[in-house]
């Protein structure tokens, strides 16, 4: 779930949301990654990430 719950409002929204984002991020850095977010005014947010490829 990257994006806000449908049905739900609000502060509890945006603390699920914001929990699972971190959720993500602690699994992508434990795995060598990167995460990130780009925010253009009027455009929009793209959040990314990286893996290392396996060797």
């Amino acid at each position: 779930m990257v994006g806000r719950p449908s049905g739900m409002r609000g502060q509890l929204a945006w603390r699920v949301q914001g929990s699972t984002l971190n959720r993500y991020r602690q699994v992508i850095t434990r795995l060598g990654g990167q995460i990130g977010v780009r925010s253009t005014l009027g455009k929009g947010t793209t959040f990314w990430f990286s893996l290392p490829l396996a060797a």
